[in-house]
């Protein structure tokens, strides 16, 4: 039985690069989405402002996405000022 071989080694390559590559697209979509999240949150707090200051916070939130929701977001909007942004249809209100 220690003759047969199931999966040759160039098999085996082929299966490690294609998880590889499947694990590095899935972190990319899965950081993309969350940083369109933060995005969206930012525009929506943000929605009664000028215009300079919303792209400049869109930029922010979509380049620091996870920073921007627990710094920004959590620790100060909710913690400290006590409020929340209320959705008002737009998923990205400009």
């Amino acid at each position: 039985m220690s003759g047969y071989v199931f999966i040759s080694n160039e098999g085996k390559t082929m299966l490690s690069d294609f998880l590889e590559l499947f694990l590095k697209l899935s972190i990319f979509v899965i950081v993309l989405t969350i940083n369109f999240c933060a995005m969206s949150i930012a525009l929506i707090c943000n929605e009664n402002e000028s215009i300079f200051l919303k792209i400049f916070v869109a930029i922010y939130a979509f380049l620091f996405g996870i920073i921007y929701l627990f710094i920004n977001y959590y620790s100060y909007r909710i913690s400290i000022k006590n409020e929340t942004c209320k959705y008002s249809g737009s998923v990205f209100p400009f």
